[in-house]
């Protein structure tokens, strides 16, 4: 009669029966193991890999946002301050820059990215995402611009795997001396 222990269990014969380790198990260096459900296990992967994501400063939102996204990310951070807006320049490890123009109310008005894939378009359009969501044509084409022009808000954006390219703004928001096609 054959013995051995697998995952728990206890296999005699080819038949299955629940048992615990037993001495010559032990020596035999077979050990049981009683792991995490699947599920949970699943659930704790997504949580963290949801979290992991990079933020950025919203549309909206004040620029001190921005200050706040360089720390938490670790990442580059460069200001350029020109006529009538500001544009601060965050670079992330991956290689994706977010360019956030600032308005001299100290909000901000205007986003531009490029990288290896798109941000997170929740985070960066904050209260403004279910207005692009709306927007959307029904049936988005996989390898086609996508573009987006409301009274409420305006997001463009193009690019293939691995160089990814877009911009999104307010233009209420967007100062009068300011044209929106500086944003890119």
């Amino acid at each position: 009669m054959r013995h051995a222990l697998v995952c728990g269990l206890r296999v005699r014969d080819g038949r299955h029966e629940e048992g615990t380790e037993n001495a010559a198990s032990r020596e035999a260096g077979v050990i049981q193991h009683k792991g995490v459900p699947m599920k949970t296990a699943l659930a704790v992967f997504v949580s963290v890999w949801v979290s992991a994501g990079p933020a950025w400063a919203m549309l909206g939102q004040p620029a001190a946002s921005v200050l706040a996204d360089q720390q938490r990310l670790h990442a580059e951070l460069r200001t350029m301050a020109t006529d009538g807006y500001t544009v601060q320049q965050i670079e992330v490890a991956d290689g994706t820059v977010v360019r956030e123009y600032v308005s001299p109310a100290g909000l901000v008005f205007g986003v531009a990215w490029q990288g290896p894939k798109v941000p997170d378009l929740t985070q960066l359009l904050g209260a403004y995402f279910p207005v692009y969501q709306a927007a959307l044509p029904a049936p988005v084409r996989r390898r086609a611009p996508v573009v987006v022009h409301t009274e409420a808000l305006v997001v463009e954006m193009s690019g293939h795997m691995r160089a990814f390219a877009g911009r999104a703004y307010v233009p209420s928001l967007v100062p009068s001396d300011v044209a929106p096609e500086v944003i890119q």
